[in-house]
Parts: C-alpha cells; sequence; structure tokens
C-alpha cells in the first residue's frame, strides 16, 4: 500500500487524494466517489459519509444511515492540500469558491479509472 501511495504521489498526484482516502478510511467505491467538501469536518478529524455515487446517480449510503470515518493525520494533510489547491485554482478562474460537485475527483473520472478505462501510472509497478 505504501509503495502504491508513493508513486501516486510522485508519478500522478492528482490522484493520490483518492487512492489516500481508500486506504485510510476504508470506504466504499461509491462513497468515495460521493464524498463532497462539506462531509469533511476539519476540526473533528472526521468524513461523514451519508451517499454513494452509482450509475450516475448519487442515493443514500448503503445503510441509509450517516456514519462518521475517522481521518488520519496523514489523511486530513493530505485533504487540506487538496482543499487548498482547489480554492486557489477557483480564485484563479475568478469563482472565488470551489464549485466542483465532488471533493476528491468527479465521480466519471474515477469510475473510468477504477473500471480500467484509464491506464494510469499509478497502476504500474515502479521499476
Amino acid at each position: 500500500m505504501n509503495l502504491f501511495l508513493e508513486t501516486c504521489w510522485t508519478q500522478e498526484p492528482e490522484h493520490y487524494p483518492f487512492f489516500l482516502t481508500a486506504f485510510r478510511t476504508g470506504m466504499r467505491l461509491g462513497e468515495l466517489l460521493g464524498l463532497k467538501c462539506g462531509d469533511v469536518d476539519w476540526h473533528g478529524k472526521f468524513i461523514r459519509v451519508s451517499r454513494s455515487y452509482k450509475l450516475g446517480r448519487t442515493t443514500p449510503a448503503k445503510t441509509g444511515r450517516v456514519r462518521r470515518v475517522y481521518m488520519s493525520d496523514q489523511l486530513l494533510d493530505g485533504l487540506k492540500t487538496l482543499h487548498l489547491a482547489r480554492k486557489r485554482e477557483a480564485l484563479r478562474r475568478g469563482e472565488g469558491e470551489v464549485i466542483e460537485p465532488y471533493f476528491i475527483g468527479t465521480a466519471c473520472t474515477w469510475s473510468k479509472t477504477i473500471s480500467g478505462g484509464c491506464s494510469s501510472v499509478c497502476w504500474r509497478r515502479r521499476g
């Protein structure tokens, strides 16, 4: 896992937050795809899991209940870095705020990556 994350960090850093969140939380794929910035409690160091994304639709999470997934310091730092980068990009575009519908990437992009529709460097073993 650490080698995989290190490879993502060095080879394709835009994928790193997604995989770091997946490995550090154990969240289901649909829950990861449905994650929004407002789901992250920066002070409490947890993520509220309340929705899932599947087949182009956002639905309540599998259990139908909201649950908390606590974040490691590494994950908290990684998501803060991503959030700040998204804010900077939004300001650069003149939007003033992050309007990305999903936090760690668009559901469509990650669905293609996970299903093999994208040949990411992260999937290749580092030589």
